[in-house]
């Protein structure tokens, strides 16, 4: 009795001849179509896991790409901080250290300050005053603070202070003093 082919190669070899029975051609030519089928199969599979493969390493790069890229938008390096990215965080040099102070100038109660990191320098510039008159208090000419009360209020203060004391003292009619309200 014939072997029975084990490989599609061994069933191509192995040609039906006179000799061999019809059941014995039909087993061979069974066995090489299920060969056929599982190596189809097989290549199948394979295709599928390659494009797979394909989509997944193609997402992978897009991923590194995007979180690797990025348009930056610069803010400038100031005296704390160096060059910075505002969209992703990056940095590029270092911080301008004393050169990259910002400045708001000296008032009248604070010294010349940066307004990044709060270091001062020099002294408050003081009041600038302008003396009192009858309508104005005295006035500072830099900021507009203002001290006391103007010649007018401190006069109609002393007046009625003077009125309040006349009144309790009884003097006023004394000196015939007639005192209006206010």
């Amino acid at each position: 009795m014939d072997q029975q082919p084990h490989t599609e190669s061994e069933a191509e070899e192995h040609e039906p001849n006179q000799s061999d029975t019809a059941e014995e051609q039909q087993e061979v030519s069974e066995d090489v179509g299920t060969s056929q089928t599982s190596k189809r199969s097989s290549h199948s599979t394979r295709r599928i896991a390659i494009i797979v493969s394909a989509i997944i390493i193609a997402a992978i790069t897009i991923g590194i790409f995007a979180l690797a890229y990025c348009p930056h938008e610069w803010a400038d390096a100031n005296c704390t901080s160096p060059k910075t990215c505002l969209k992703c965080g990056k940095t590029e040099g270092e911080p301008l250290g004393d050169e990259g102070h910002v400045w708001d100038s000296a008032t009248c109660t604070k010294p010349k300050t940066c307004s990044i990191c709060g270091k001062t320098e020099g002294s408050a510039l003081g009041h600038k005053w302008e003396d009192q008159t009858y309508e104005k208090p005295k006035t500072c000419s830099r900021c507009g603070a203002t001290e006391g009360k103007s010649l007018k209020d401190e006069t109609d203060d002393l007046i009625a202070d003077l009125k309040q004391d006349l009144q309790r003292s009884g003097e006023h009619k004394r000196y015939n003093i007639t005192i209006r309200p206010s």
